[in-house]
């Protein structure tokens, strides 16, 4: 069971409305293709894992792109399992 969704990163939806846009002389045009292959590697890969997750968690709830505030810093994770254990 998944409460909270997992979304394209704002980087990722950027890359892809840009690059489009771009003149495939442009300069930054390598290199912004080079990032967007990476960033949707990583998004196809967390994709890739809840499918495996789902076997396994269908009572167990999931969070996706979660942050937590700390007293002095931020922590966050790709993917979370919430328990009452």
């Amino acid at each position: 069971m998944t409460l909270l969704p997992r979304q394209k990163s704002s980087l990722l939806a950027q890359l892809e409305v840009i690059i489009p846009r771009l003149a495939t002389n442009d300069l930054i045009y390598p290199t912004l293709t080079a990032r967007l292959k990476r960033e949707k590697s990583g998004y196809i890969g967390e994709k890739s894992l809840d499918y495996y997750l789902n076997f396994f968690t269908k009572k167990i709830p999931l969070l996706h792109d979660v942050r937590m505030e700390g007293q002095d810093n931020f922590f966050s994770t790709v993917t979370a399992f919430t328990s009452k254990k």
